[in-house]
C-alpha cells in the first residue's frame, strides 16, 4: 500500500492488526527467561509473529523435557552476578577467564552460567536436581528453599573468590551506583542498574553488580594528591604493571613502586590517562644504563627493572625528528636498533583533574612501556576458552603479554599446540631475556573442560 502524500509530508497508513497468543499478550519480551532467549532462532522470512509462535512451541516442549531438573524456579528470579569493566579493550576478561579455568571455576561452581556481554560477564545460576520436583518436595518440603540457600551460597563463594584474583567492589547496594559513578569517575558505567533489562524485575531476587577497576598492565597512571603524598610522592605519574587483588605500579623515572589494594582504590578511585590501545612504536637509538655511588646498576623487584637513559625516535618518523631522552624502567633488554612501544605525551591531550592538580609537575615527552619483540614463529602453546572468543587485536595483544611475562603466564594455564615439538625445534631460546619465548617445560597436555 502506497503512503498518502499530504501537504505536512507523508503519513503511514494504519498499522494491521495481527492476532498475537493470549500467552505472548501476557508475556512481553522482556519477561523472558533468559533460556527462552537461548533457544530462539532466527528464521527466514518476513512473519515476525510466526517465529515468535514457532520458536514458542519448541521453547515450551523444552521446558517440558527439563521440568525434572528444574527446582521450580526460573532464571527471572535467581540472583545473577554482573561483571563489569568499563574500558576500551577486553584484555582484562581475556585475563579473567584465564584465571577462572586455573582455579577451577566451572568445575567447583557447576551451577554458574557464563555468559560474555559488552564490558564483562553476566553469571547465571542454573541448578542441576535430576530428581521430579513433586517428588523432591514430598521427600523434602523445603527444596525450593534450599535451592535458594545453594543459590545463595555458591554466588557469594564465587564473588569472595574473585576478590582474591582481581581488585573488585561488590555494588549490592544500589545507591551506591549513582552520582560519581554514574558520571564515569569511578571506571564502572554499568547501564543495567537494578533488574537487568532481559529479566523480569524481583525484589525478592538479590543481584550483584561487581565492578573491575579499570586499570590493567601497562596503562599509564596518574596518582591522586591524597594517595601520592601517602606513598612518600612516588610518581606522580606511573605505569602499571601487575594486576592482582591489588594493582602495582612503577615510576619509570626512579623505580620506586607502589602497591594499591583494592580497598584503597575504591576508597579513592581514579583512572588511567592513557592505555595500552593508545601505546606508539619508538625506536632506539641509544642505552646507557644509570649507576649508583658503588658503580651499581640501579636496579628493583630483584632485577626485574633496570633504570637507564634511552634515546628514541618515533618510528613513524625516523629520519625526520630529533631524537627524545627519556628514562626507561626496562633498559636492560634494550640496545640500539630495538623496537618498543611508549606513550607520546607531548601530543597527548589530557583532560584528568589528577593530573591538573600538580601545578608544577614537568610531564616527559615520552613513556616507554615495553619492549616490541618479533616472533619468527608461531607458539607452541595455546589457551583454552570457555565464554571469550580468542580472536582479535585484544586477544593478539594479550597472548603475547603471556610470551613476555613468566610471572604472567605463571598465572595461567598452557597448554601444547598440536605441533609444539615441531615448531620449538625452530624457536632459539635466549637464555638472557632479551628474547623469551614458553618453553615445552612450561606447556600442560591438552584437555577438555
Amino acid at each position: 500500500m502506497r503512503q498518502k502524500q499530504t501537504g505536512k509530508g507523508f503519513k503511514k497508513p494504519p498499522a494491521r492488526k495481527t492476532d498475537v497468543p493470549s500467552s505472548q499478550k501476557k508475556r512481553g519480551a522482556d519477561m523472558m527467561s533468559i533460556s527462552d532467549f537461548e533457544d530462539t532462532k532466527v528464521h527466514e522470512g518476513n512473519n515476525y509473529q510466526e517465529q515468535i509462535h514457532t520458536s514458542k512451541k519448541k521453547k515450551k516442549a523444552n521446558r517440558m523435557t527439563q521440568k525434572k531438573k528444574r527446582a521450580n524456579i526460573t532464571a527471572s528470579d535467581k540472583p545473577i552476578v554482573q561483571i563489569r569493566q568499563k574500558t576500551s579493550h577486553e584484555r582484562t576478561l581475556y585475563y579473567l577467564e584465564q584465571l577462572m579455568l586455573k582455579h577451577q571455576i566451572t568445575k567447583r561452581f557447576p551451577h554458574l552460567a557464563f555468559e560474555k556481554v559488552a564490558h564483562g560477564f553476566d553469571i547465571y545460576f542454573h541448578p542441576n536436581i535430576n530428581l521430579n520436583v513433586d517428588e523432591e518436595i514430598d521427600q523434602n518440603p523445603n527444596a525450593t528453599q534450599d535451592a535458594a540457600t545453594s543459590e545463595s551460597t555458591n554466588v557469594i563463594k564465587f564473588i569472595t573468590l574473585l576478590s582474591n584474583l582481581l581488585p573488585i567492589r561488590d555494588l549490592q547496594n544500589k545507591s551506591i551506583m549513582t552520582g560519581a559513578f554514574q558520571k564515569g569517575k569511578l571506571g564502572g558505567g554499568v547501564q543495567v542498574i537494578g533488574a537487568s533489562s532481559n529479566l523480569e524485575s524481583n525484589s525478592d531476587a538479590d543481584t550483584y553488580y561487581i565492578e573491575i577497576a579499570p586499570i590493567y598492565t601497562g596503562d599509564l597512571v596518574c596518582l591522586p594528591q591524597r594517595l601520592y603524598n601517602s606513598s612518600g610522592q612516588i610518581g606522580p605519574l606511573v605505569v602499571c604493571y601487575k594486576v592482582t587483588n591489588s594493582l602495582f605500579f612503577i615510576d619509570p623515572y626512579t623505580l620506586k613502586t607502589l602497591e594499591v589494594s583494592s580497598q584503597t582504590y575504591f576508597q579513592s578511585p581514579f583512572r588511567p590517562l592513557l592505555t595500552a590501545t593508545q601505546l606508539l612504536e619508538y625506536t632506539v637509538n641509544d642505552v646507557e644504563m644509570k649507576r649508583n655511588h658503588k658503580g651499581r646498576v640501579v636496579s628493583a623487584q630483584s632485577g626485574r627493572f633496570q633504570l637507564g637513559e634511552v634515546s628514541v625516535v618515533k618510528t613513524s618518523e625516523l629520519g625526520i625528528s630529533h631524537d627524545i631522552q627519556t628514562f626507561c624502567h626496562l633498559s636492560h633488554l634494550l640496545e640500539a636498533g630495538d623496537t618498543v612501544y611508549g606513550y607520546d605525551l607531548k601530543n597527548a591531550n589530557f583532560n584528568n583533574e589528577d593530573l591538573l592538580s600538580y601545578k608544577k609537575l614537568v610531564v616527559p615527552d615520552v613513556i616507554i612501556v615495553r619492549k616490541k619483540y618479533d616472533w619468527d614463529t608461531q607458539r607452541i602453546w595455546t589457551l583454552k576458552h570457555f565464554c571469550m572468543e580468542p580472536e582479535g587485536k585484544d586477544y593478539e595483544t594479550f597472548l603475547n603479554e603471556l610470551e613476555e611475562d613468566q610471572e604472567l603466564r605463571s598465572k595461567v594455564l598452557l597448554f601444547k599446540h598440536e605441533n609444539s615439538e615441531t615448531i620449538a625445534s625452530k624457536i632459539k631460546f635466549d637464555g638472557e631475556g632479551k628474547n623469551p619465548r614458553v618453553k615445552l617445560e612450561e606447556l600442560l597436555e591438552a584437555w577438555t573442560i
